[in-house]
């Protein structure tokens, strides 16, 4: 009986142990905000009026961060961004990119590594230098693809990529060299929001918040906005599995599991905490033993 109870603690005391590596994980998702609970904002109600979703339509707009592109199969889709307003005072460069490419990184921790990660392969959108409202470009994009959204203040995309480190540590103030933001919030400054998402009526509206949040934000929400023609997908990020409106949830065998999480988890060996891996496999094959043996 007293081995039965010593050999009962050491198993709790393994399952404590992966609950703890497996918590050090979680994102950490510290603000949402949404036109219909938190706003109205600025020019957002007559944007929704403009583009065919509807001022009144509540349940169109989603907390999801990155976006599905819809379709049959693995099929080549084609996108059509619109540029709709452009009222912030930044040159932005806007774009597209893989979620996946920064899965060994992680965007609350490591966010210059993420950010270098993703944008490395980023497709560029609108370049305000050169585009004006009323901007249109079309891209050939794979059914079943997520993609997220970048924004670039006053910057371009291939100065980012040339040196990531001059935009990082994240500067609050208007800079040329400020920190990218992007539609997934644990990956911008403090881990705020700072675009809203509108699906609805066949299109798909997008309005960013051009200046960071943490610092001197006037949190109009309209300083970039963009359409899509054709519904997207909502995508539930790691640790948002259920709560957002019209968000999808990821199911892998039957069960509910946040997919990047899950990635980082098994390949983020980058990561400074790597060693975590194998100590959660030697863990759970030592309470299998102790548990066969009483």
């Amino acid at each position: 009986m007293v081995k039965c109870i010593l050999a009962l603690k050491k198993l709790l005391s393994v399952i404590a142990i992966c609950a703890l590596i497996i918590n050090s994980y979680t994102p950490a998702f510290a603000d949402t905000i949404t036109h219909f609970g938190d706003g109205p904002f600025s020019d957002v109600p007559s944007l929704l009026d403009d583009v065919g979703i509807g001022q009144g339509n509540v349940g169109s707009e989603t907390t999801a961060e990155i976006f599905m592109i819809p379709g049959a199969g693995m099929m080549l889709v084609t996108v059509t961004f619109d540029l709709e307003r452009d009222t912030g005072g930044f040159d932005f460069n806007f774009g597209y990119y893989d979620p996946a490419d920064g899965a060994a990184f992680s965007p609350v921790t490591e966010k210059e590594d993420y950010a270098t990660a993703v944008l490395a392969s980023a497709v560029e959108v609108f370049d305000d230098t050169a585009d004006d409202p009323g901007a249109t470009a079309s891209f050939m994009i794979e059914s079943g693809t997520d993609v997220g959204f970048y924004l670039i203040p006053n910057n371009l995309l291939t100065a980012f990529n040339a040196a990531p480190g001059d935009f990082y540590p994240p500067l609050t103030s208007p800079d040329n060299l400020r920190a990218p933001l992007f539609s997934e919030s644990d990956a911008n400054p403090g881990e705020f929001d700072q675009m809203l998402s509108f699906v609805g009526n066949g299109v798909t509206l997008f309005t960013f918040e051009d200046l960071t949040r943490t610092g001197s934000s006037d949190q109009d929400f309209t300083d970039l906005a963009f359409t899509i023609d054709t519904e997207l997908i909502p995508m539930c990020s790691p640790g948002q599995v259920g709560t957002p409106p019209n968000c999808r949830d990821p199911t892998v065998g039957g069960s509910l599991i946040p997919i990047d999480t899950t990635m980082v988890l098994l390949a983020g060996t980058h990561m400074s905490a790597a060693w975590m891996i194998p100590v959660i496999v030697a863990g759970i094959g030592f309470a299998i033993v102790i548990a066969r043996k009483f």
